[in-house]
C-alpha cells in the first residue's frame, strides 16, 4: 500500500514504494524506463499483485507510474484507490481507457475541477467523453468554463453546464428528446418505459417506424444510450429507468415551450406533476393522487400550433397552481378546451378557463389566439377582484364562442393592465358583462382599468357596447383606441360619458380630437345609418 496524498507529484517516490513491495529495485531517474521495468514486474506470469493507492486527491496517471491498465487483461495485477474526493474515482472509472492516455492527464484534471465536486456532473461528462480523443476533451473543457445561464436556479448552476455538455454529445435528436421527456417526471421516481413510448409516439419523436414493436425497440435502444452516457440510471427493474437526483427535475422547470406537435392531446399526467408539498422537501409520488398540482418555478408557458391538443393535464384534478408564472401564450390550439377534463369530458363544457381552482397570482401577459369554438367562458364571475391584479397585457383573438370577457368585479381588479386587445370573437356581445345578479345596474365609484393605454376591438360583429352602465367612466392614461369591424356597436357605455384626457390616436388617426369616447362612437354609428351604410362593418 502506498499513501499518495503527500507525494502525488513525486512519481519517482511512488514507483520506489510499489517496486519495493514486489521485491524490485529501480535505479536511475528516467521515469519512463522505471515505469516500463515496474510494469514488466507487475505483469510477470504467475504473479498476483494488489496495488493499493491510499488517500488519492487527483487523477492518477497509472501508465506513467508503470501500473498496467486498459484492455490488456493477461496479467494478475489489480489496483485499488482510496480517496475522500469522489471525483477521482468516477472520472477514472467512467472515462474508461481515455483516462489511461497520458496526453489526457492534465485536461482530465481540469475537467474534474470544472465539475465543482458534483459526482453526477463528473459521471455524465466522463461518460460523454469516454471514447473521445484529446481535442474533444479540450473542447469540452472550454464549454464547461462558460458561464451558466442566468435563468437556472443557483443550486443548479454548477451541474447545468456538465449536463448540457453530455446532452450535446448525444448522437441523435431522438435521444435528446427522450432525455428531455424523462426530465419532466418527478425526481427519483421510476419512469415506465411504456409510458415513454406512449408520450414519444404522441409527440412525434420517433421517425420512420413501421409498427409498435419497432417503436418499442427504438425506445429501448435510446434508453440504453442514455444509461451508457450516465444521463439516466436503472429503475427498480428492467421496465423502468430513473433520472439522477441532481438532474433538473420537473419541479425546477422554469420555461416551457411546446410548438407544432400535431398529434399531442395532453401535456402532463398526474404522474408527471409536482405535488403541492414539494417545496417542503417532501417528494411523494402522485400517480393516483388527484389533488392540487403545482408548477412552483414555471415563469413562462407557450403552447403553439398543437392541432389536437385538448387539455393541459390529462387527468381530472382538484386544482392547478402557477405561483410565479409571468407569461401564458396559448396560440393556434384549435381543439383546446380547458386545463383539465371535467365531468364526462364534454366538449360543450362551460366551465370558465380561469376560476378559483386555477391560480396564477403573478401573471403579467395572457395571450389566447385561435381557440375557435371550444372556450365558452374565459373568467368565472366568482373570481376574486385581485385575481388578475398583476396583468399588464391581455389579448384574446379567435375565440368564437365567447359572449363576454369578464365581470365588472374582475375588471376592477385589473389595476396594472396597459393593453387590451380583442379580435375575431364572433359571438362577443359585450366586453364587461353584468354581474350574475340579474337586473342590477353596474354601479361603483372604483376606477375601471385605471392604467389602460391601448384598446383594440376588431372584427366583433355582435358587439353592442363595451360595458352596460349609466355611470361616467374615465380612462386617464388611454392613448390609443382602435375599433374596426364592429357594426352593432352603438355606444361604449349604456349612458353617461367616457373621459379620455390622454387620447392621441383613434383608428390610426392622430389628428382627430375625442373628448368623450362614448359620444364619438354614438355619433359615428348614427352617421353610418344616416348615410344608408347599415352594412358597413367598420367604425372609422
Amino acid at each position: 500500500m502506498v499513501t499518495v496524498s503527500q507525494q502525488q507529484k513525486n512519481i519517482k517516490k511512488i514507483q520506489d514504494e510499489i517496486s519495493e513491495g514486489v521485491g524490485l529495485t529501480l535505479k536511475g531517474d528516467d521515469l519512463l524506463q522505471r515505469g516500463d521495468r515496474l510494469r514488466s514486474r507487475l505483469k510477470q506470469k504467475g504473479s498476483s499483485v494488489l496495488v493499493i493507492l491510499d488517500d488519492v486527491w487527483e487523477v492518477v496517471d497509472l501508465k506513467r507510474l508503470g501500473i498496467p491498465s486498459g484492455s490488456d487483461h493477461s496479467y494478475q495485477c489489480k489496483v485499488a484507490l482510496t480517496t475522500r474526493d469522489q471525483n477521482v474515482c468516477v472520472i477514472m472509472e467512467k472515462a474508461g481507457n481515455s483516462a489511461d492516455d497520458p496526453s489526457l492527464t492534465e485536461v482530465a484534471k481540469e475537467v474534474a475541477k470544472e465539475c465543482k465536486g458534483l459526482p453526477l456532473a463528473v459521471v455524465t461528462v466522463a461518460g460523454a467523453l469516454k471514447p473521445k480523443t484529446k481535442p474533444s476533451w479540450d473542447d469540452a473543457l472550454v464549454e464547461l468554463r462558460k458561464a451558466a445561464p442566468k435563468n437556472i436556479p443557483r443550486v443548479l448552476e454548477e451541474v447545468y453546464q456538465p449536463l448540457k455538455l453530455s446532452y450535446n454529445h448525444l448522437e441523435s435528436d431522438e435521444a435528446r428528446y427522450v432525455f428531455l421527456l424523462c426530465s419532466l417526471f418527478e425526481e427519483d421516481s421510476d419512469i415506465w418505459t411504456e409510458e415513454l413510448l406512449k408520450y414519444g409516439m404522441g409527440l412525434g419523436i420517433f421517425s420512420e417506424l413501421e409498427n409498435l414493436e419497432r417503436a418499442r425497440n427504438r425506445v429501448s435502444n435510446l434508453l440504453e444510450t442514455l444509461k451508457n452516457c450516465f444521463l439516466l440510471s436503472k429503475g427498480s427493474d428492467k421496465k423502468y429507468v430513473k433520472m439522477h437526483d441532481n438532474n433538473i427535475p420537473f419541479s425546477k422547470l422554469e420555461m416551457l415551450e411546446v410548438l407544432a406537435c400535431h398529434r399531442l392531446r395532453h401535456l402532463f399526467s398526474v404522474s408527471l406533476a409536482c405535488p403541492d408539498d414539494e417545496e417542503e422537501g417532501i417528494s411523494r409520488r402522485t400517480h393516483t393522487r388527484r389533488g392540487v398540482i403545482k408548477f412552483p418555478n414555471l415563469y413562462c408557458l407557450e403552447l403553439r400550433g398543437l392541432q389536437c391538443f385538448t387539455h393541459f393535464c390529462s387527468d381530472a384534478v382538484e386544482g392547478i397552481e402557477f405561483p410565479v408564472l409571468r407569461a401564458m401564450h396559448f396560440l393556434g390550439l384549435r381543439e383546446f378546451q380547458n386545463f383539465w377534463p371535467r365531468a364526462n369530458d364534454a366538449i360543450t363544457d362551460s366551465t370558465p378557463l380561469f376560476n378559483e381552482k386555477v391560480s396564477c397570482p403573478n401573471l403579467e401577459v395572457l395571450q389566447i389566439d385561435g381557440a375557435n369554438n371550444n372556450i365558452t367562458a374565459l373568467c368565472s364571475h366568482q373570481l376574486p377582484t385581485a385575481y388578475f391584479s398583476k396583468l399588464k397585457t391581455l389579448k384574446v383573438w379567435g375565440s368564437g364562442k365567447l359572449r363576454n370577457l369578464m365581470s365588472p368585479s374582475v375588471a376592477r381588479g385589473l389595476l396594472n393592465l396597459r393593453t387590451l386587445s380583442i379580435k375575431e370573437c364572433q359571438s362577443m356581445e359585450e366586453v364587461i358583462t353584468e354581474e350574475e345578479r340579474q337586473g342590477e345596474e353596474i354601479m361603483t365609484n372604483e376606477p375601471l382599468i385605471p392604467l389602460l393605454k391601448k384598446l383594440l376591438l376588431d372584427d366583433l360583429p355582435k358587439l353592442g357596447h363595451f360595458i352596460l352602465t349609466k355611470q361616467a367612466l374615465e380612462f386617464p392614461f388611454l392613448k390609443e383606441v382602435e375599433i374596426f369591424n364592429c357594426p352593432e356597436m352603438k355606444t361604449f357605455v349604456q349612458q353617461g360619458s367616457v373621459s379620455t384626457p390622454s387620447l392621441k390616436i383613434v383608428n390610426d388617426d392622430d389628428v382627430v380630437k375625442v373628448d368623450d369616447l362614448n359620444e364619438w362612437i354614438h355619433q359615428r354609428f348614427i352617421s353610418k345609418e344616416d348615410d344608408g351604410c347599415e352594412s358597413e362593418v367598420t367604425i372609422e
